[in-house]
């Protein structure tokens, strides 16, 4: 069994023996702010962000609000602040005239008094506000700022509770929370709970700082740029780039925490990879697929786009929709995506086409396709949608229509209930899953071969719901209120995922937790672009099956058939296309046999610049871009294949050393998993992918882990895509997205209603 040992976003903290180095430097002084803060909250939701901004106003040194400080006592919770002064600088007097009059009292405690958490929460503000380039805070929340300078990060120190293998040592676990900083537009009215930020530079780079709210007019009056933050939606909630950027703050941070005698360590975990024994494939429809065109966009005539989608997906057969035509099926060409037409999306002041269509083509399964491949660089309506259609060989674009089929195809069966055992053979038929997700809440179960739904909005499916889960042995009732329960007292839960099972009843949640890569070792294999190495290591017909698509025939398929002898026949395109990539290989190992005559030993970057770049360009047709530009990236993704720049092994001293990806379904001792890559991308290890777990309230002492990640573990969209849930959850999506998101939108009558049983 592969294993692999990683560590995560949570902190294993020491609590130190004295506080001698914090004492020296500083003096903790805590305010204590008024009872009605209590009350007023509960009935205003604005009260938190007036009292911040208040308190930033006052306060020029590190400070944390807490509202649920137990200094005075176990059974009693204030509203206290905790500031952190030079040791010999005079506390400043704190008013909230908004709720007294009176300043708020204030003392020095001894650090000691502090419970670790709050101790580690407010060094962290000081660790933001010390002048690190790309870190700041807002309403004592830190942040540190992306790639791009529209977006940051919000990181926050949790304490679940965890027990640590000794008394002296603390779990704080760290989270990353993605976030927007959105311009102030001129004439838009400042509030006074709003935090504020301005631009300013440190240390050459660019830099936000939060504006007093006394100084906000003298900035209105300055025509200066204003900021505020806000959570991402949509296409903007990117991870990329989250698993980095938590393992610098985690490194940097635990450094900081050493000058105040404070050790610290990330918490490790060994998960073992998940292989299951069972390999269910999707069974693909061979009927024509309908297309209809609904670009914006037309210049382009349909029939390139028609032959487009032909060379991108050479095994299924497209047809041009009509008037009159009642097809099985549709693919709906598009040069849009739906979060186009969102608020902040680049075509939000034009109509969203996406009602309209679900009305139009409520009489079957549809699936929409957008030709369009400029994504995000666009920042105009009109730029967006003066695009070229992608280039035959564009993998990118063959992804996208190979994952657009497998959708239609589950549709189709959903749609026409088609046979579970025909179609979805690892689908898990003992289980029944339920999906709550804001506005829906779904129940998937599979009965008589089919897929059944049940929309758990409407009060009389929930009798079909109590009825399935009692045959099973499980009260929903009182399983619901166990989930209340473990909430917290947060109130009725806005999403869960629920499986149930014959006595068995678990609810799937993320720990708060991420695994992160080794970025020191990934960042020295970057490097690696410019290390010469043998020719004969850089030959890649050695490595066809390695290198070549999912779509290219096995090389013992090409030699079993014969393919590869002098004027051997070819009865399909998949076998030309085979045929064809083989022979490019074949064709750049003899030229690399040319450059060794001059460079023995290359490195990849000098491979790919000047005469040696144009040759390979030749060998492999590399297309250019819109500009005119060769890209290197389908060329080095060959070599990232056989696990070079970052991927997977590459070869270090005549051995292997691996860094492995967390790619497919993996898990440890304690029932938590990972899953990972959600969708190929050579970028993934950027991602620190979440740690879930199963929370067991009925039926722990029978149940089987393996069960759950089989669930998980079926690979039916191509190019394989991994999802943290089980496989039906993907499922009730294309339901809800397909059929009770447009609730003016007419089924198909066949869907079956709950009758009672259940197989």
């Amino acid at each position: 069994m592969s294993t692999y040992t990683t560590p995560t976003t949570t902190l294993i903290v020491a609590r130190p023996p004295n506080f001698h180095r914090l004492e020296t430097r500083y003096k903790l002084i805590r305010y204590e702010l008024p009872e009605i803060l209590y009350r007023v909250s509960k009935n205003n939701c604005l009260t938190y962000g007036q009292v911040q901004n208040s308190l930033y106003d006052q306060l020029d040194c590190p400070y944390k609000l807490f509202k649920h400080d137990r200094l005075d006592g176990e059974g009693e919770e204030k509203w206290a602040v905790y500031a952190l002064y030079p040791r010999y600088a005079t506390p400043a007097t704190v008013l909230l005239p908004l709720f007294s009059e009176a300043a708020l009292p204030a003392g020095e405690i001894a650090f000691e008094r502090l419970d670790l958490f709050s101790l580690l929460s407010l060094l962290q503000i000081v660790y933001c506000r010390s002048g690190r380039a790309r870190h700041f805070t807002g309403q004592d929340l830190c942040y540190a700022m992306g790639k791009q300078t529209e977006t940051c990060l919000q990181i926050e120190l949790l304490d679940d509770g965890a027990e640590c293998a000794t008394e002296d040592e603390q779990e704080i676990k760290v989270l990353g929370l993605l976030r927007r900083l959105q311009r102030i537009s001129p004439g838009k009215k400042f509030s006074p709970s709003t935090a504020y930020f301005a631009r300013k530079e440190i240390n050459r780079a660019d830099n936000f700082f939060q504006v007093k709210q006394s100084d906000l007019d003298l900035y209105k009056r300055c025509k200066e740029t204003l900021y505020e933050i806000c959570v991402c939606t949509g296409s903007q909630a990117i991870e990329e780039g989250m698993g980095k950027q938590l393992y610098e703050a985690l490194s940097d941070f635990s450094m900081h925490l050493v000058g105040y005698g404070i050790i610290c360590h990330a918490k490790t975990r060994q998960f073992n990879r998940f292989v299951s024994d069972e390999q269910g494939q999707l069974r693909l429809p061979l009927d024509p697929i309908a297309v209809f065109d609904h670009r914006l966009n037309q210049a382009t005539p349909f029939q390139e786009c028609l032959a487009l989608l032909a060379q991108a997906a050479p095994d299924a057969q497209f047809v041009p929709g009509g008037e009159g035509v009642l097809p099985e099926r549709a693919m709906l060409l598009q040069d849009y995506e739906q979060e186009d037409f969102e608020p902040r999306g680049v075509l939000a002041e034009r109509i969203d086409p996406f009602v309209d269509l679900a009305s139009r083509y409520a009489q079957l399964p549809w699936q929409a396709l957008s030709v369009n491949m400029q994504g995000e660089a666009a920042k105009t309506a009109q730029a967006y949608l003066d695009y070229a259609l992608p280039v035959t060989d564009n993998q990118e674009f063959r992804t996208r229509v190979e994952v657009a089929l497998a959708r239609l195809a589950l549709k189709d069966i959903l749609y026409y209930q088609r046979s579970v055992h025909l179609r979805l053979p690892s689908l898990p038929k003992e289980f029944i899953f339920i999906r709550k997700n804001h506005a829906y809440e779904t129940l998937l179960y599979v009965e008589d071969d089919t897929i059944n739904f049940l929309d758990l909005r409407d009060p009389s499916q929930i009798v079909g719901r109590d009825e399935l889960l009692s045959r099973l042995g499980v009260d929903w009732a009182a399983m619901y209120a166990k989930m209340l329960a473990a909430g917290q007292g947060r109130g009725e839960p806005a999403q869960y995922d629920v499986v149930v099972g014959p006595d068995l009843f678990i609810e799937l949640k993320q720990t708060n937790e991420r695994v992160l890569y080794h970025y020191d070792e990934i960042i020295r294999r970057h490097a690696s672009m410019d290390v010469a190495v043998p020719i004969e290591d850089l030959k890649l017909l050695p490595h066809y099956d390695d290198v070549g698509t999912t779509y290219c025939l096995p090389l013992s398929t090409l030699m079993r058939r014969g393919l590869l002898e002098p004027h051997a026949p070819l009865r399909s395109k998949r076998e030309m296309a085979s045929l064809k990539f083989y022979h490019q290989l074949e064709t750049y190992d003899v030229f690399l046999d040319e450059v060794k005559r001059h460079d023995p030993l290359i490195s990849f970057n000098r491979l790919t610049q000047g005469v040696y770049w144009e040759e390979i360009v030749r060998i492999f047709e590399l297309q250019p871009d819109k500009h005119g530009c060769y890209s290197r990236g389908q060329f080095k993704g060959y070599y990232q294949k056989r696990g070079w720049f970052c991927k997977g092994k590459e070869k270090t001293e005549a051995r292997l050393h691996q860094l492995e990806l967390y790619e497919g379904v993996w898990f440890d001792d304690a029932c938590t998993y990972i899953v990972g890559p959600q969708q190929p991308s050579s970028q993934r290890h950027l991602h620190a992918h979440p740690i879930w777990q199963p929370i067991i309230y009925q039926g722990a002492e029978h149940f089987e882990m393996a069960s759950l990640l089989r669930a998980i573990d079926m690979r039916y969209a191509r190019p394989p895509q991994y999802r943290p849930l089980p496989y039906p959850f993907h499922l009730i999506d294309l339901y809800v997205e397909s059929w009770l998101r447009y609730s003016c939108v007419e089924t198909r009558e066949e869907v079956k209603e709950f009758d009672g049983s259940f197989a």
